[in-house]
């Protein structure tokens, strides 16, 4: 049986400016393992990180059962295991088992403390970024860092990737606020800005646009969950340039599932997996707006790279400003960036973290 990604990572040698750091998780093959390996979370997350790591490219076996809190998930299937207590958990001798926290370890800190503090535990995330890492040429890893216009993008790419896959969940030190507008790299805004606004939500990075240029064109808000849509009509309804749209953006003109069962979070369901049965009109941008676009800002729960590839004629033909959310698959680190340098070399990237926590971080094309 073939080692898995994260054993090839402990070895891997590092990748230029990627410095490989400490090993502060257990160092058990995730294949191969005699312990047992324990899921913490049964939700939509942790089905989709179970169908990409255990099902598609099979990083590491199947949980021997699952933890939620949700008393009624209790007994029921998950891809072949139980969903049960967390008090069963508590019954395991500590060296016996492996826990992968399934779900937002923000959600679960009291249970990482009172529960989980003395187990062997990581987080989704950070194993998820450890597999991307061990896939990733270290000469395509450096070719990458090379094409950040700036030390403090490679500062971030470093922390967002090497640091996740070594379990750092905080990043006050690269953390700066302000995200798309009123930063280091885009400090104004010109008259006559036309935004498109992918993910809009309840309006509020329209309403700071709006106060970074008072004297915008137009607002594209698109915006597929209906409650979001309705507070943005309701939040502009004295504006006619801003223009509430209730569709996705994709790769296609198509109707796909849609999971909003976190409204937050609500996001197009890729594989379906999880999604309630409810679907959205989703569309390319190069098909639904012709108005001199000068401005694509995207944060749409990891259909980001689905999105940009329905955007290469606007991107080459008006070459407008760039702010793309990178931060909800960790493989989007590395394939946005690509994707974006291979559509306009001559853009220049950056890379800027507008959380200190591993979320929001933002691309830049300028």
């Amino acid at each position: 049986m073939p080692r898995s990604a994260v054993s090839r990572a402990h070895s891997a040698k590092p990748h230029g400016n990627l410095e490989r750091g400490p090993n502060i998780f257990h160092f058990d093959d995730l294949l191969t393992t005699d312990k047992k390996i324990v899921f913490y979370g049964a939700g939509n997350y942790a089905r989709e990180f179970t169908r990409r790591n255990c099902m598609e490219s099979r990083n590491l076996r199947l949980p021997d059962y699952v933890c939620d809190r949700d008393r009624t998930k209790w007994g029921s299937d998950f891809a072949g295991a139980e969903i049960c207590s967390p008090e069963r958990l508590e019954a395991e001798a500590v060296d016996d088992v492996i826990v992968i926290i399934t779900t937002s370890p923000f959600l679960v800190l009291g249970d990482v403390h009172d529960r989980l503090y003395y187990y062997n535990f990581l987080t989704a995330a950070s194993l998820e970024m450890r597999f991307c890492l061990a896939k990733e040429p270290a000469p395509e890893v450096n070719d990458l860092c090379a094409r950040f216009a700036d030390d403090k993008s490679r500062r971030v790419f470093h922390a967002m990737t090497q640091g996740q896959a070594d379990g750092q969940v905080w990043f006050r030190d690269i953390y700066e606020p302000h995200p798309y507008f009123g930063n280091d790299v885009v400090p104004s805004l010109p008259d006559g800005e036309v935004l498109v606004d992918a993910g809009a939500y309840t309006g509020g990075h329209i309403a700071a646009f709006g106060r970074a240029n008072k004297n915008f064109r137009a607002v594209y808000a698109f915006e597929p969950h209906a409650p979001h849509l309705k507070a943005i009509v309701d939040r502009f309804a004295g504006d006619s340039r801003v223009k509430a749209i209730g569709k996705g953006l994709f790769s296609e003109n198509a109707w796909v599932a849609f999971d909003d069962a976190i409204p937050l979070g609500s996001h197009i369901a890729l594989q379906d997996a999880g999604s309630s049965g409810k679907r959205v009109e989703v569309v390319r941008l190069d098909d639904a707006v012709d108005d001199g676009v000068t401005y694509i800002k995207m944060d749409i729960e990891g259909a980001e790279l689905n999105a940009l590839a329905g955007c290469q004629e606007t991107i080459r033909t008006n070459r407008p400003k760039l702010a793309i959310c990178v931060y909800h698959r960790p493989s989007d680190y590395f394939e946005i960036p690509r994707l974006i340098h291979l559509m306009r070399p001559d853009y220049r990237l950056y890379l800027r973290q507008h959380s200190p926590f591993n979320i929001d971080t933002v691309l830049y094309a300028v």
